[in-house]
């Protein structure tokens, strides 16, 4: 697991934003995290597939957006499949519905390029971006554009 989330989940174990628009969770990690995401979170049984660990999402809650009522699930490549350590994003909406409809993804990356994208070269980076975007990134449209 890299360091820099080894150190993020040790010292604050998860991070949550709350906004009228959407809502943005960085997975804790633990029995509490399993309960709380109904994703297996904790030590062997957490959600790991392929080399690939669920590390959070961002659920689109305003009506106004295009893809309302749908989640973005990140992961966090453990085996190096696209790149070690980097982060993909993985949108719900399209063919695959669900985080465990993820699993086809991450099983064939290759047949399914369409349906994930990389936004971070390391956990670090993706921290940042969620800092920098309010954990909207750019799934969120303003709405003062128009």
């Amino acid at each position: 697991m890299p360091e820099d989330y080894r150190f993020f989940i040790a010292y604050y174990g998860g991070l949550a934003i709350d906004d009228p628009s959407y809502y943005f969770d960085i997975f804790g990690y633990g029995p509490k995290a399993t309960a709380r995401y109904d994703i297996p979170m904790d030590g062997d049984q957490s959600f790991y597939e392929h080399g690939w660990l669920a590390i959070g999402m961002l659920s689109l809650k305003d009506e106004d957006q295009y893809h309302y009522g749908h989640v973005v699930h990140f992961f966090i490549d453990l085996a190096g499949d696209v790149c070690r350590g980097c982060v993909i994003a993985v949108p719900t909406w399209g063919r695959y519905e669900s985080i465990r409809d993820a699993r086809v993804i991450l099983r064939d990356m290759d047949a399914h390029k369409e349906c994930w994208r990389r936004v971070a070269e390391s956990f670090t980076d993706w921290l940042e971006a969620a800092a920098r975007t309010r954990g909207a990134f750019d799934y969120i449209r303003s709405k003062t554009a128009a």
